[in-house]
């Protein structure tokens, strides 16, 4: 595997693994650095690493919500969300309604 394609690997399994490492970190895993992550971040994916990592969250959650009948409060807090209205708000960015408007979508309820 490419050594650009590997870094972004790791870094990808490390966030939705549940790591709580700031996405700065997320290169000071094997075969990463800091500036070199933020930069193939960029360049292949085309997003700084904040609106990546938290892309990636978002969906994790997404699939979560889809697939559980756990409250979204709960998830919020597992995926490191101190405020469920803070993954309301970008729940809402990444796809245009509410948590539980997702969850019902999805479930037909």
């Amino acid at each position: 595997m490419h050594n650009a394609a590997k870094i972004l690997c790791n870094a990808q399994i490390l966030v939705l693994e549940g790591s709580r490492m700031p996405p700065s970190d997320l290169s000071r895993t094997p075969g990463g650095e800091r500036h070199l992550l933020q930069k193939l971040i960029r360049t292949e994916l085309g997003s700084c690493h904040r609106h990546w990592k938290r892309r990636l969250i978002v969906e994790a959650i997404a699939k979560r919500i889809g697939t559980s009948d756990d409250a979204i409060k709960e998830i919020a807090g597992e995926y490191g969300y101190r405020h469920p209205q803070n993954l309301t708000r970008a729940f809402r960015r990444q796809f245009g309604c509410h948590p539980s408007l997702f969850r019902g979508a999805r479930t037909g309820k």
